[in-house]
């Protein structure tokens, strides 16, 4: 999934979730077609649970 143009971010962790992919699509409509096509057509794919984000706060870290 991470070379899919859509992923932003790709990585492995542990715990009932074993994959987490951050994707960026226009809207609702082109995330569902991302699901329904390349993600649908995954070998060995269970479940997928998307949880949109609307919105995006800045925060302030410190520069290391």
């Amino acid at each position: 999934m991470s070379t899919h143009q859509e992923a932003a971010f790709a990585g492995g962790t542990t715990g009932p979730y074993n994959v987490i992919v951050i994707v960026v699509c226009r809207d609702a409509n082109a995330l569902f077609d991302y699901i329904a096509g390349p993600i649908g057509a995954l070998a060995g794919l269970e479940r997928v649970e998307p949880v949109p984000i609307t919105a995006i706060a800045e925060r302030a870290a410190p520069l290391v």
